[in-house]
Formats: C-alpha cells, structure tokens, sequence
C-alpha cells in the first residue's frame, strides 16, 4: 500500500475520534444540567478591607487581637541612696590606704590591699561605685553609678590624724571673756605648726587704702579647728601680738614673735572684727 494513502486513512481516522471524543463531552455536561435553568458559579466572597497601618503602633492590633499590648518601655528601679547613707556604707566597704596618683589609688577591699584605677567599678554591697576624683596623697571621692551620691573617703592615716586634732579641740579651757589657759606646750606648738594655721585659716595680709600692712586676715575656718576653739573667726584681721604689729607671717618673723615670749606668763592677740578691736588672751599655765 502506498505511503500517501496510508497517511490518508490516518488522518481520516484521527478526525473522526477527534469528533466523537468532542460530542461525547457536550453530551455529558449538558446531561447533568436541568431543564431550565442555566448554570451558575459558586459566589465568592471578597477579600476583607483593612485600615492602613497607622505609624507601626502596636496599641492599635488590640482591638484585633482582642487582648490588651502594653507597648510602654519596662519601668528599671533605682535603689535610693542618700548622701550620709551612701558615705556610711562606702566607710564599711573600703578604706583609703594610699593614694599614689590622680589615676590610681591603693584600697583594703574585701581584707585585702588591691590597687584600683580611676572609674574602676567597685561592688560595695548593693552599691556599684566608681572613683571620680582623686587627692595625691590626702583623700578620693567615690560616686554611686546609679543614685549619683558622691562622697570623700580620706586616707587611714588623715582620717586619724583630724580625730586627734578634734579631741585636742575639745581640751581647751576657756577661763574667761575671751580668755583662755594654755600649757606651755601649747603655746610652743602655735609656733612650731605656724605654716600650718597659715594653710589652715587661708591667712593673707590686709592692706590698708594706703598700701601699708594693717594686720593678717582670717580668710577660712572650721568650727573642728583649734583657732576656731581659741575664739578666732572668719573675716578677723590680726593686727597685734603682745603689742608688736604683726605686718609679717613669714618664719623669721614667726621666729622672732617666739622668742619675745619666753619668760612671760601671758600672749594678747588683738585683732579688728567688724571694725571693732577685740584682745584674745592666753593665759600659759
């Protein structure tokens, strides 16, 4: 059989099941549908509307999740530390045992001598404090990080040395209007710890209009210092000792001043305090 006539009959057979095939389909799907009524589709709902975010707030999806969304930051409590509190408990932590320089310092914490930088955290209890400012050689203020309490904490030997002075403060006998007794000791000591006073009371001599020395002025005093318990006060300008002028405070005057008393029983200290003369007198014993 010829090849043409062989893809003839192929292609002929191929149409008809072509066709067949295609009414078999009509048929079907028109046979399920009633009589009279035409096909419909299924409704689909639409897709539900949101409102637009507004600025990312998270309180707004509350009403959607139907639970409250607390969106506020968390509330950290600070303990409470005032200023004598903070210094009484600093004291019960650490003492000062050697301040080398403006950046390090030597601490007995926790019984033992440890060497601590400046901003170097230290654990005091409940308290997390840092060294801000530091004294060669006298003391370093401490600062609570989280109240902000500041305190200074003295060296051993400092700290020992005010309370001595302290008692001594309170062993002076006054035995009258702006007089008082004191051992000859005492008076050499007033001498000898001159320089002292003088860093003491801020002493600086006071010039009249003129320029000439009137006295010595009193520019700083505590009520723990010694001049104070000997009824010197701020401001007092010192103008006499034992009726020499006191035009001077440098060590060969300090000097002489010390040896005009040897032999005498009594040193007077006139001074001006608010533009009026008033005599101290010491009575040696």
């Amino acid at each position: 059989m010829p090849v043409k006539q062989i893809k003839n009959i192929l292609w002929a057979s191929s149409s008809v099941m072509g066709l067949a095939l295609f009414w078999a389909i009509f048929s079907l799907f028109f046979s399920t549908q009633p009589q009279g009524k035409e096909l419909t589709l299924p409704e689909i709902p639409e897709a539900p509307i949101y409102p637009p975010i507004k600025g990312g707030n998270m309180g707004y999806y509350s009403s959607i999740w139907k639970a409250r969304v607390n969106t506020d930051p968390p509330v950290v409590k600070y303990e409470e530390v005032k200023e004598p509190d903070f210094l009484l408990r600093l004291k019960q932590g650490i003492k000062v045992i050697e301040v080398m320089s403006e950046r390090s310092a030597l601490l007995e914490y926790n019984r033992k001598n440890t060497t601590f930088g400046k901003g170097d955290p230290i654990q005091v209890g409940s308290l997390n404090v840092v060294m801000i400012e530091l004294v060669p050689g006298e003391k370093i203020k401490f600062q609570d990080t989280q109240s902000k309490a500041e305190a200074w904490l003295e060296k051993e030997d400092l700290r020992n040395k005010e309370n001595v002075r302290r008692e001594e403060a309170t062993q002076v006998q006054k035995v009258g209007e702006n007089q008082w007794a004191i051992s000859q000791k005492e008076g050499k000591e007033l001498f000898q710890n001159y320089d002292q006073f003088v860093q003491e009371l801020g002493l600086k001599l006071h010039r009249r209009s003129d320029g000439s020395v009137l006295g010595v002025r009193v520019r700083q005093i505590t009520e723990e210092s010694k001049a104070y318990q000997y009824g010197f006060r701020k401001d007092d300008i010192i103008g006499l000792v034992n009726k020499a002028p006191l035009d001077d405070f440098s060590p060969q005057k300090i000097q002489e001043l010390s040896q005009s008393f040897k032999g005498s029983d009594e040193i007077a200290i006139t001074l001006l305090r608010n533009r009026k003369k008033v005599t101290l007198k010491f009575k040696i014993r």
